[in-house]
């Protein structure tokens, strides 16, 4: 919906939600601070499975098809597949974590 011309009036006293982006940084604003991330065992697991490491391969011609058939609209995804695949690597996780969650 376009709207040709305002309505009511406008009150110039109050700045514009842009007028705050339109400002100079003053010196007084807190600066950042530095923080440190400690990844839980978990995570550096995942990270680990999910990295492409020695042990893993990037094929880009393979990626290039699969974007390739996307364009084209001819690829065509298997969900029963993508579900089994997703069990299977939680019960991956599972079994190398027998602990977590369980108590």
């Amino acid at each position: 919906m376009k709207i040709d011309r305002p309505i009511g009036k406008v009150d110039s006293s109050v700045p514009s939600a842009g007028a705050a982006h339109a400002r100079k940084p003053d010196d007084t604003a807190p600066k950042p601070s530095s923080t440190q991330v400690q990844l839980s065992p978990q995570m550096q697991m995942l990270e680990g499975k999910m990295s492409l490491g020695s042990s893993s391969t990037f094929d880009a011609q393979k990626v290039l098809d699969i974007q390739a058939a996307i364009n084209e609209g001819r690829f065509q995804v298997n969900a029963g597949n993508v579900a089994d695949i997703l069990i299977v690597s939680v019960q991956e996780l599972i079994r190398s974590n027998p602990s977590d969650g369980q108590g």
